[in-house]
């Protein structure tokens, strides 16, 4: 039982500073301006701009997540992936969510694609590294070791 709470006290921590680090990183990535090598390789000087601040966002989110997932499969254990989901729609519904309805309502779908991207992302890339970072080999020798004994003697994995 108590294990339980301080595993629920150590995810609401968590989960207050990835929300707290993906402001901060997408906000700085937000605010750099856009290079003029890659402003170059567009022909439109919109489409440079929107493609840079959507690739830089992504990078953004992929960085502080795979930060987050690696301490998220080390703390929470079998527990991560129900962990990572969690965060994720946390995330999703503090941020996408009350933007829906307007990106709904816009008549392009530049906002549509715009918050269809953002929620593919905050939704899919903490599990999706939670889920890979699960599927690594164990670097601990004695785990190796067990996986290693339970499979010459006809066990599985």
């Amino acid at each position: 039982m108590r294990r339980r709470i301080i595993l629920g006290i150590a995810a609401f921590g968590l989960l207050y500073l990835y929300l707290l680090a993906l402001v901060y990183a997408i906000g700085v990535a937000a605010a750099w301006p856009t290079p003029r090598w890659w402003l170059g390789i567009f022909s439109a000087h919109r489409g440079a701009i929107l493609s840079w601040l959507l690739i830089s966002h992504l990078v953004v989110v992929l960085i502080v997540s795979l930060l987050f997932a690696l301490i998220i499969v080390r703390v929470f254990g079998s527990l991560s992936i129900s962990v990572a989901i969690t965060f994720a729609l946390v995330i999703w519904a503090i941020f996408d969510a009350p933007l829906a309805l307007d990106a709904f309502r816009s008549t392009g779908f530049f906002s549509k694609g715009i918050w269809l991207a953002d929620t593919v992302q905050f939704v899919g890339v903490l599990p999706v590294l939670v889920l890979l970072l699960r599927r690594l080999p164990s670097n601990n020798r004695f785990e190796r070791s067990r996986v290693a004994s339970s499979v010459r003697q006809g066990g599985d994995r």
